[in-house]
């Protein structure tokens, strides 16, 4: 019984115990709460990926095909629900009758939103919404005037829905445009019926000289709406128009018997996602059978870089803080061996009393273990509130001083996401517990080894 007491005793009467107990608070806070957010953003990515993305894609098609013939195809397999066809390309937007082209990019890096540089999405409406959630996203806009006019025929632009002074302007009504709620924030040049010019270009072989050429190709666009898909990079930089409209651009016109439906992309939609790589390479074989160009992807295929960078960042992150729990248990370690060096001659005392060396060993390991365990309960129970008040806190901090610990709509994020794990908080407490007890078991066998003789005479 008298290491139990006599441990305690030597702990509480040197308060420098208290720099490992708080060391390993510390340490244990910043494991559980840095985590706990990373894991939170994961899923949030995960979510906003997943969102955005069909379940599997065809991409590095050539356009040389039809996509009806495909679409048959890909229909046979038992797995594929839906199948919707896609043009992939890119351009520069400019306001029309607006700003220009740097008071725009200006203006919008106010939103992290840095450059006029889209890709433009050619979709089949109809087809799209049964392999994508489309039709959620354009009915998740508040604001009446960037809502699309139609939600059956969202790129369907009335002469009525253009502003008056592009009423004038056209021969025609232009196709319409959808552009993200996010890009289009604050802007009020934005709002259904306003005029965008898209510049970008296509290869075209000259036919004089036979060699390849860009063909610059310049488009008036009407916004027909806005739409939010919650997946930031998607959101940011992707520009959604009808399908047929790129298929004008690249010469094929839908009025056109001779023309084919092209596409370059071709999202599609399981019954379920769980043999997802399988259909994926049933697929495969099949286009490869027929002669058909491109790939099939699963969405995690295609997002496989973000997915191992983010999943990469988090492993480095528990890394360094698990070298934190390690320093943290140096502290302890030092202010172990302080306190053997001060109670040598108290250790002779007690060998000569008859105090075992396992006996001595055990009260300086209890002091040790004692601080750790202290520490790792503090810490616990400071990381999981600090999760759970890491909203409020920033949001009053952003409200009375404009300035906080994470930015408002931080990637694209409403609140500050957190994934709180029991098997989490088990793992740290045992590695901060165990870490401890290494680090306390040095300086006990240093105290157990002691001659007491040597240790009576010690001063």
């Amino acid at each position: 019984m008298y290491k139990y007491f006599l441990g305690l005793k030597f702990l509480l009467s040197r308060k420098i115990n208290l720099l490992g107990m708080f060391g390993v608070l510390v340490a244990v806070w910043a494991l559980i709460t840095v985590l706990s957010i990373f894991k939170g953003f994961i899923r949030e990515v995960n979510m906003q990926v997943r969102g955005a993305a069909s379940d599997l894609v065809l991409i590095g098609h050539k356009m040389d095909r039809s996509y009806e013939e495909v679409e048959k195809l890909l229909l046979r397999d038992p797995n594929v629900r839906a199948v919707a066809p896609r043009i992939s390309w890119f351009g520069l937007l400019y306001v029309r009758g607006g700003m220009m082209r740097g008071q725009y990019v200006g203006e919008t890096e106010k939103g992290s939103r840095s450059t006029n540089f889209f890709r433009i999405l050619g979709i089949d409406y109809m087809r799209e919404k049964e392999v994508s959630g489309i039709s959620h996203w354009l009915s998740a806009i508040p604001e009446e005037q960037l809502k699309v006019a139609n939600l059956q025929d969202p790129f369907r632009i009335e002469a009525r829905d253009l502003p008056k002074r592009d009423r004038g302007d056209f021969g025609q009504v232009p196709p319409g445009l959808l552009m993200s709620l996010d890009r289009i924030g604050n802007e009020r040049i934005f709002a259904r019926g306003r005029a965008l010019t898209i510049a970008s270009g296509r290869r075209i072989r000259n036919p004089e000289t036979g060699k390849i050429e860009v063909q610059p190709i310049k488009r008036t666009f009407a916004l027909a709406g806005a739409f939010h898909s919650g997946h930031y990079d998607f959101d940011n930089g992707t520009l959604l128009v009808d399908i047929e409209v790129l298929r004008s651009i690249f010469g094929h016109d839908p009025e056109d018997e001779d023309s084919l439906d092209i596409f370059n992309e071709v999202a599609i939609a399981l019954h379920g996602d769980q043999d997802a790589l399988g259909t994926s390479r049933r697929l495969n074989t099949l286009l490869k059978d027929h002669g058909i160009s491109g790939k099939i992807f699963t969405w995690q295929q295609r997002q496989q870089k973000l997915l191992q960078a983010v999943s990469h960042e988090q492993g480095l992150m528990k890394l360094i803080l698990f070298v934190l729990m390690v320093v943290a248990s140096v502290l302890i370690f030092a202010t172990l061996s302080m306190m053997v060096s001060e109670k040598i001659h108290d250790i002779g005392i007690l060998s000569a009393l008859g105090a075992t060396r396992k006996g001595v060993a055990t009260i300086f390991l209890l002091c040790g273990l004692t601080t750790a365990l202290v520490g790792t309960v503090l810490g616990c129970v400071a990381g999981y509130f600090s999760c759970l008040y890491i909203n409020p806190v920033n949001d009053y901090l952003w409200t009375h001083y404009g300035a906080g610990l994470f930015p408002p709509r931080l990637f694209g994020l409403e609140k500050i996401p957190y994934v709180l794990e029991f098997s989490w908080f088990l793992q740290v407490s045992l590695f901060a517990l165990g870490t401890a007890f290494v680090f306390s078991l040095l300086p006990a066998l240093r105290a157990a080894r002691y001659d007491p003789v040597k240790a009576l005479r010690h001063e």
